[in-house]
């Protein structure tokens, strides 16, 4: 990824990361169904233990807390903009992990989980605790990895049947109007891309049309 690509991705991420989070805090408390949620097994005097544990009451518990597990792209941003950025209080964002056991949600992003899985909490799970799965790329450009079928209990992607749905980027209204002249043409069709590879399905497209009819091409 250039360092040109990573400056556009950065905001986006920022963006999405922290309204997904202020949806998660909206879902946070949705008593869960046993058709939907899996938690190890915790045994009586586990949970006695945690009751115990989050009896004293202090600020923090006051907040719906949720722990960045891993930097999506690893691209970092202050932790502090929910509340700077859109006015959204009662949210606690961190990337500690030693508050594992406090946070009432973990957001694991798809792309940064290893193939076999030894970079996920390896802790049990707090029974009041959820774990969000956190993809922004489409079906197709999502390797399916064996074994997480059953770890999450919320989704947060662009999709609208996604238990929290964040758009894949925005446009807003200019406030200066544009008078657009469409120029002169000398060539039909073209096609900007990004993320070449031969073997995405898109190109399999752009193959059999460029038989048909000259397509220029940009990008890599």
């Amino acid at each position: 990824m250039t360092s040109a690509s990573k400056g556009i991705l950065r905001p986006f991420l920022i963006v999405c990361i922290i309204l997904g989070c202020f949806m998660a805090c909206l879902l946070i408390y949705i008593k869960p169904t046993n058709s939907w949620i899996f938690n190890p097994m915790e045994s009586a005097s586990t949970v006695l233990k945690m009751k115990n544990f989050f009896s004293t009451k202090t600020d923090y518990f006051n907040e719906t807390t949720i722990l960045i597990w891993v930097w999506p792209f690893g691209q970092t941003f202050d932790l502090t903009s929910c509340q700077a950025m859109f006015n959204i209080q009662g949210c606690h964002l961190t990337t500690d992990r030693s508050l594992y056991n406090k946070s009432h949600a973990v957001l694991i992003h798809h792309r940064d989980i290893s193939w076999d899985l030894t970079n996920l909490p390896q802790q049990a799970r707090p029974p009041f605790q959820k774990w969000i799965w956190m993809n922004l790329e489409s079906p197709t450009h999502t390797p399916q990895k064996s074994g997480i079928e059953h770890l999450f209990n919320l989704t947060l992607t662009y999709r609208r049947d996604s238990d929290i749905q964040v758009p894949y980027g925005f446009l807003t209204v200019s406030t200066n109007p544009f008078v657009f002249e469409v120029p002169s043409k000398e060539k039909l069709v073209c096609w900007v891309v990004s993320n070449w590879n031969p073997e995405h399905a898109r190109v399999k497209y752009y193959n059999e049309l460029s038989k048909s009819i000259e397509i220029h091409t940009y990008g890599q």
